[in-house]
């Protein structure tokens, strides 16, 4: 097996002696017999001694080509997986962790129960981190499938575990050792009633607790994630009653090991017997619930292997409470959280607080008043800042639980407390979800009180930058929630924030100008928002352009028809004076993109003045993509400029009825505008990229839906004598396509 990189271990002489016999025989029938196929001595030397390459010491070298021992026809997916799980070498093992699910579907479930799960804990112990990182991001499939291939089983009679090292009924190949060297031994088949009714071979309950338990407790930060990630993708996966089984009575029961006393451990147990005996049930499903604080009166040692196994239950706990539901959580997980918060240490209590934001929001109202409160209460109180900056963090979702006649007076009870604590971090944390926790009184009056703090984190954006962009970016939300009664009262701060210059500050502001528009109204927008707008037009970073830019038509749209006339000047003078010279072209493309859309809103003067204008800028821009989207507005304008005049028509009665008959169907721009020649320049005056421009508005236009006779009156004279006989040849493949 040269080309798969094996060689022979140590063996005995007797071995040696009769596989050298075996290869002279198979030299001499070579001889022979021309049609000697060279693979018929790996069979041989695969199939020696009941087919084990195992039992040959057969190892894996350093350079073989993993990917090709995996195509390998005549090594079975067990076989495969053995030799790269005793590989020395800890890239071989790493690969095969990786490729377990795809090797187990190959395999007959009740052979990977018996060796490929020793081989799995063996790995969840192994001393180099990139095995037990693989086998942690492949942990969730590989779980899955024994899970789904085979049935839990509780109580199997010790006498089947009992399995004879030297017992003969265990020496063909489906029950082969891993090793000889210490590694764990292959597991025994069980064989129950249920299994043999069902068809799927047994698993033993708590089969894979400690395999979670050994890289949820890994030092490595990143395979203790993905462990955690795998629980609640198994926990997401399988059915109800093997969530409990495996993760609440399994990996969260051998937890609960690391931290609760011997002598607890078997009342609880007892407890469970006894509990358990009417229904007639030998296991129960709700090990983890208490009915007493057993923490009050013991002394719990807090040594960080106890105090990691309470973070790892909190947690996971958490993650699994929108599978437990309401009741479940109520009688399982609220416990647990009471029992840590004394007496635990502080990233223990932390991770109590983040469950709070999370249960609140599953259980049902009076145990969030009666029973969570009281909890938040004691954390708002902690000597250590970190805890009481988690409580800022959920102090949105958590004040959104409480009934509305108790979360007003709550929530100004908190920020009266946070808002002169003793940390700076605590202090900013609680200012930074103000404008969340104002969001939350939608449809209700929002406490003077906390206006007034909003207020006061953007009286000084000079002095205190980082809570000027914390109202910034609120203010919006804020807004609509106070409603436009307060718009007075806040404007101040918000024309002080606007004027400020520093630009994460009116990036924030321009990025919501239209929202703010749409809440105050044409009359107050065209007041106090369109100066702003104006302003963040020629502003000189390029952030504030592009978060004003990126919504013109919203914003245009909120003012009144007077109004809108003035900001689409200031968008005009901007790309003269800001934009055309700017080396961001994707300003100019914004702006170009938008120009379609802005033709639905413009009266048929500002069409003529600023879009069109535009447009042909944007025409005649050194970057293409700019050209093709100024193309691409000279439909909408055709549309528009057609539609104005038809309203025109109809409030003029006295015009000439010669003057109406021959402008009825020219639309605006080309029998008014004094660019009314436009596509001449472009095929007369510009360059080549010009002529190609005019070229392309004429197609544009035909797409669109120009009739044959306004295309004869008014296109087909500039392509049949100005392009089509063009010097340059790609004009005039142009003017063909177009023709």
């Amino acid at each position: 097996m040269a080309d798969l990189g094996l060689y022979f271990g140590d063996e005995d002489d007797d071995q040696l002696v009769q596989e050298d016999k075996a290869l002279s025989y198979l030299v001499l029938a070579n001889e022979q017999d021309d049609a000697f196929d060279p693979v018929d001595t790996e069979k041989l030397l695969a199939q020696m001694s009941a087919g084990s390459l195992i039992s040959h010491g057969m190892e894996l070298e350093e350079d073989t080509d993993v990917v090709q021992l995996l195509t390998e026809p005549n090594l079975s997916a067990l076989e495969k997986t053995q030799l790269l799980a005793q590989s020395q070498y800890d890239f071989h093992r790493s690969f095969l962790a990786r490729e377990l699910p795809t090797l187990l579907m190959q395999m007959r479930p009740q052979q990977a129960i018996s060796h490929v799960i020793p081989i799995i804990r063996d790995f969840s112990l192994d001393p180099m981190d990139p095995v037990r990182e693989s086998l942690a991001s492949q942990l969730d499939k590989i779980v899955l499938y024994f899970l789904r291939n085979s049935i839990i089983e509780h109580n199997i009679p010790k006498k089947q575990m009992a399995l004879d090292d030297e017992s003969e009924d265990y020496n063909d190949q489906d029950h082969i050792n891993i090793d000889d060297k210490g590694r764990t031994r292959s597991l025994p088949d069980i064989h129950t009633e249920e299994a043999i009714s069902t068809g799927l071979p047994p698993l033993l309950h708590d089969t894979f607790t400690p395999i979670f338990l050994n890289l949820l407790l890994d030092q490595n930060a990143s395979i203790a994630h993905q462990a955690r990630l795998a629980v609640d993708a198994v926990a997401q996966n399988v059915s109800d009653e093997v969530m409990e089984s495996e993760i609440l009575n399994g990996v969260i029961a051998g937890l609960q090991k690391l931290y609760m006393p011997p002598e607890m451990e078997q009342q609880q147990l007892d407890e469970n017997e006894i509990n358990s005996s009417g229904s007639g049930e030998t296991v129960a499903v709700t090990v983890i619930e208490h009915g007493n604080d057993h923490f009050g009166s013991y002394n719990i040692d807090l040594d960080g292997e106890a105090e990691l196994g309470k973070m790892l239950v909190v947690v996971l706990l958490t993650a699994l409470a929108p599978l437990l539901g309401p009741e479940r959580c109520t009688r399982i997980i609220v416990p647990k959280l009471e029992k840590f918060t004394t007496n635990s240490q502080f990233y223990v209590r932390k991770e109590i607080v983040m469950a709070l934001g999370t249960l609140c929001k599953m259980v049902d109202q009076d145990v969030v008043v009666k029973r969570l409160l009281p909890l938040y209460d004691i954390f708002v109180q902690d000597d250590t800042w970190h805890i009481r900056r988690a409580c800022c963090t959920i102090l949105a979702s958590f004040i959104g639980s409480l009934p509305l006649d108790m979360k007003a007076s709550k929530v100004e009870e908190i920020y009266d407390i946070f808002s002169v604590d003793v940390s700076r971090s605590v202090r900013n944390s609680v200012m930074e979800v103000l404008g969340e926790v104002i969001a939350g009184f939608e449809k209700e009056k929002v406490p003077d009180s906390l206006l007034s703090y909003f207020l006061d984190m953007g009286q000084q954006p000079m002095n205190d930058h980082e809570r000027a962009v914390m109202c910034a970016f609120s203010f919006p939300a804020v807004v609509l929630t106070a409603g436009r009664s307060k718009w007075e009262l806040m404007k101040p701060v918000y024309i002080k924030l606007a004027g400020s210059f520093r630009a994460p500050i009116r990036r924030s502001l321009a990025c919501s100008l239209h929202e703010i528009a749409k809440i105050l109204g044409p009359e107050l927008a065209d007041r106090d928002l369109a100066p702003a707008f104006a302003d963040c037009l020629m502003a000189l970073e390029d952030e504030v352009k592009e978060g004003v830019l990126g919504h013109i038509v919203d914003f245009i749209s909120c003012l009144s028809p007077s109004c809108r006339s003035d900001v689409l000047h200031d968008l005009l003078r901007a790309w003269t004076e800001q934009l055309e010279r700017s080396s961001n072209w994707r300003l100019r493309d914004t702006l170009t993109g938008q120009i379609a859309a802005l033709c639905e809103i413009a009266d048929g003067t500002d069409l003529l003045q600023v879009l069109l204008p535009l447009a042909v800028k944007a025409c005649t821009d050194s970057v293409s993509t700019i050209r093709e989207s100024g193309v691409l507005a000279f439909p909408a304008l055709w549309e528009a400029s057609g539609r104005d005049e038809d309203e025109d028509d109809d409030d003029e009665e006295n015009e000439d009825e010669e003057d109406e008959n021959e402008n009825e169907k020219k639309p605006l721009f080309v029998s008014q505008s004094p660019d009314h020649d436009m596509e001449d320049d472009f095929a007369i005056h510009g360059g080549f990229r010009s002529r190609v421009v005019a070229v392309q508005i004429i197609q544009s236009l035909l797409d669109y839906g120009v009739s044959i006779p306004e295309f004869e009156d008014y296109f087909l004279p500039i392509l049949a004598d100005r392009l089509a006989d063009d010097s340059v040849a790609n004009i005039r493949i142009w003017v063909a396509r177009v023709v």
